[in-house]
Order: C-alpha cells, then structure tokens, then sequence
C-alpha cells in the first residue's frame, strides 16, 4: 500500500503541510504499508456488543454526510 501523502494530489499535501521542507521530510518517512494491514482482523472482547458505545468525530469529514447530533434524532444523552 502506498504511502497515504499519494492518495492525493499534491495541492491536497500543500493545504496540508504549507512548509516545503517540512512536507519533503514528512513524505520521506512515511512507510509503505503491505495490504494485508488493513485485511487484519482484531478480535472484539468478551461482552462488546452490551456495551454502550459511541463514535467522537474530531475534525469535519469533506464530502461525507455529517452525523446527526443525539438531540436531533430523538436519542438520550448520556
């Protein structure tokens, strides 16, 4: 798997990392990962599925549908 800074055009890597030296640095180390990383399986724990869980988004997802906020949809906050 190629390193993520190619996944996209290098005017995304610029807004990114404005500083070119600093953007050729970070790119020279970024690992090559082999795709069987991402085709692991990791093994939930014992009682998982009873416990109460949520999903924090931390920064704004472009393009994506936004989530809906507990109040919105009628869910109980915790």
């Amino acid at each position: 798997m190629p390193p993520w800074s190619t996944w996209w055009d290098e005017d995304a890597m610029r807004e990114l990392v404005p500083d070119e030296g600093l953007r050729a640095a970070l790119t020279r180390e970024m690992p090559s990962l082999p795709l069987s990383h991402l085709e692991q399986s990791i093994p939930s724990p014992a009682g998982w599925e009873r416990v109460p869980c949520a999903y924090l988004l931390l920064s704004e997802a472009t393009g994506t549908p936004q989530p809906k906020r507990a109040s919105e949809d009628g869910a109980s906050k915790r």
